[in-house]
């Protein structure tokens, strides 16, 4: 009845153009959860999700590379212990001072949602719920026992991001950069072999020097807390031995699409718009 009322209203009145309500693909990306609240039990746990939506699985001390970041697995022993999948830089935080800053009893849960638009293009979206309930903005910085929470005021390490994000994730915890020298030690996915000089220098006033394996090169840089940006890269024309090329090639498409930069466990990590580890190094040898 209501199809046909429907149709008939059409025929009288014209047919209208209605467009169809489109949902942007969404899923869980990433969760935090403190355990046993309020308790001398109290710890929280980590777990990372693919993109079925199935707990990752990750051995004790392994790191994992994800869109979201890169992750390290620390062992769940005690019950109050902090652990599970942690974000590098949290884990470095975690390494700074008392983890367990608030023992209110509740029931604290942060959320990471990954969302991809219609083009592709991916943005992250934090949510931070206390006994159950949203976390209203206008409530930042919120202190759980999980650390400091904020709200992200532009993006977070190279990714588009809106709503909550711990504090270590954000541009307070971005590197130094100008006058360090740094040595590629993976880029593009790919090992850097030993003796192949690949190498990094980020000099004052935004300029960037350095071997990718065959070539000198040189450009410029651009820091906004934790994104980074090289652009105008130029380098000598040398050939060279094949794996010292497939090295220089990874390092030309790393610094290409390398969107943002942090330390973690000694090494400078850099990832792309989308999360993606492009490169990582290690200090240079003085």
């Amino acid at each position: 009845m209501i199809a046909l009322l429907a149709s008939a209203f059409a025929l009288v009145f014209g047919a209208t153009s209605v467009a169809p309500v489109v949902e942007v693909p969404t899923h869980l990306a990433y969760q935090l959860v403190v355990t046993q609240p309020g308790t001398k039990s109290q710890g929280w746990r980590g777990t990372l999700f693919d993109e079925a939506g199935v707990a990752m699985e990750v051995a004790p001390g392994e790191r994992v590379a994800t869109p979201l970041g890169s992750f390290v697995s620390i062992e769940c022993v005690r019950l109050w212990d902090a652990c599970g999948m942690i974000r590098e830089d949290m884990a470095a935080w975690m390494q700074t001072g008392p983890v367990y800053n608030a023992m209110d009893g509740a029931a604290w849960v942060y959320s990471v949602w990954r969302d991809t638009a219609l083009d592709g293009a991916v943005s992250w979206r934090g949510e931070l719920a206390r006994d159950g309930a949203a976390v209203a903005p206008e409530s930042a910085p919120a202190e759980t026992p999980m650390g400091p929470f904020v709200i992200a005021a532009g993006p977070v390490g190279g990714l588009a991001w809106t709503g909550w994000v711990h504090e270590s994730w954000t541009a307070a915890a971005a590197p130094a950069l100008d006058g360090t020298a740094w040595r590629f030690v993976e880029a593009n996915g790919a090992t850097v072999p030993d003796g192949i000089e690949a190498t990094l220098a980020f000099a004052a006033g935004g300029t960037v020097s350095g071997v990718s394996g065959c070539n000198r090169y040189f450009g410029s840089y651009v820091q906004t807390g934790a994104g980074l940006g090289f652009s105008g890269l130029g380098s000598t024309k040398m050939m060279c031995e094949s794996d010292r090329m497939a090295v220089e090639f990874a390092i030309q498409q790393a610094l290409g699409e390398t969107a943002g930069a942090s330390l973690a466990d000694a090494e400078l990590v850099f990832t792309n718009a989308a999360g993606r580890v492009m490169a990582r190094l290690v200090a240079a040898a003085p």
